[in-house]
């Protein structure tokens, strides 16, 4: 597979391309895309993370959008947990925060997370809609500022100790140094719903 990155302004991108739509597929094991180096994106809050993406099987477990060697950031732990979208929230909090859908396998997602500027919120959003209700968007405080930066280095997997592989599809992971606004987020989710039969 071939694994392409662009870097323009505020976007960064990394495509992959394998079938009519852009997807590959990963056993679960032991494939992830690796980019060659840690990559500190951001190191404050700000920004945003797009994946679309589909699970071959129930995402039982963890399968990590993004992931880096050094787990300094929040930003490495989001991923799907037990079949919804997750986000671990570093100490003092200690804690898996949830998104409300129940990911299905065989069907394409957009997932979205969101890191606003202030560092005191994490949004997510999915298939271009909030996902997390009160649980996630209001929770303000224990998040911690230091926590609040962007690190990748690889996608599809975690970390070299914590594979947290995922076993499905990847089509896209996009990356903004801004926190886009939920109609940017609605809006990039229409623009590209009928290449994934949504």
């Amino acid at each position: 597979h071939r694994v392409t990155r662009r870097q323009g302004g505020s976007f960064w991108e990394t495509t992959t391309e394998a079938s009519k739509v852009n997807s590959v597929d990963l056993d679960g094991t032991d494939d992830y895309m690796d980019l060659g180096s840690d990559v500190d994106f951001k190191t404050t809050g700000g920004w945003t993370v797009s994946t679309w993406f589909k699970h071959d099987v129930a995402e039982t477990g963890l399968g990590n959008f993004i992931g880096a060697d050094s787990i300094n950031y929040n930003s490495w732990y989001w991923c799907v947990h037990g079949q919804k979208l997750a986000l671990w929230d570093l100490s003092p909090g200690n804690v898996w925060k949830y998104g409300n859908t129940t990911i299905a396998a065989n069907t394409w997602y957009h997932a979205t997370l969101v890191s606003d500027a202030n560092n005191t919120h994490y949004y997510c959003y999915l298939n271009g809609e909030d996902d997390m209700s009160s649980a996630w968007s209001s929770y303000n405080g224990s998040w911690q500022s230091s926590k609040a930066g962007l690190r990748i280095r690889y996608i599809g997997r975690g970390d070299a100790g914590n594979g947290r592989y995922i076993d499905g599809q990847i089509a896209s992971t996009r990356v903004w140094d801004k926190p886009l606004t939920a109609k940017e987020i609605e809006h990039l989710y229409n623009s590209e719903r009928k290449k994934y039969g949504l």
